[in-house]
C-alpha cells in the first residue's frame, strides 16, 4: 500500500494515487519502485566502480509538477537541483554535473 498522496512509476512515471494497495509485479530488470509527486531524482552513469567519471554524470528526473528541490552533498560542496516552468535550475558546484534533465509525468 501507497501512502496517501500522487506518487510516479520510477520507470515510466505514470501517475499512481496513493492510499490503495496495488498489485505489481515483481520483476529483476524493474523493480517496483514509487517516487513521490514533486520529487527531482538525479540518477547516474554506470561506471566500473563508485569513483568512476561516468558515475558523477547525472540526469536529473522530474516526477510530477517537480516542485521538491533535490540537494547533493559532496563532501564540502553543495549542489541544488530545482525545476519551475519547465526548467531545470542547479545552484552551487559539485563535482557532479547534471547533463541532462528528463521529465517523468
Amino acid at each position: 500500500m501507497l501512502p496517501e498522496g500522487r506518487w510516479h512509476d520510477f520507470w515510466t512515471g505514470q501517475t499512481v494515487e496513493g492510499g490503495s494497495e496495488l498489485n505489481v509485479p515483481a520483476e529483476t530488470e524493474n523493480i517496483p519502485v514509487y517516487v513521490k509527486s514533486g520529487s527531482i531524482f538525479p540518477w547516474a552513469d554506470v561506471g566500473l566502480h563508485s569513483d568512476a567519471p561516468e558515475t558523477r554524470l547525472l540526469t536529473a528526473r522530474v516526477y510530477g509538477d517537480g516542485s521538491l528541490p533535490f540537494t547533493v552533498h559532496d563532501g564540502k560542496d553543495t549542489l541544488r537541483l530545482s525545476w519551475a516552468n519547465g526548467k531545470g535550475k542547479i545552484e552551487g558546484q559539485s563535482s557532479y554535473k547534471v547533463v541532462a534533465w528528463k521529465q517523468m509525468g
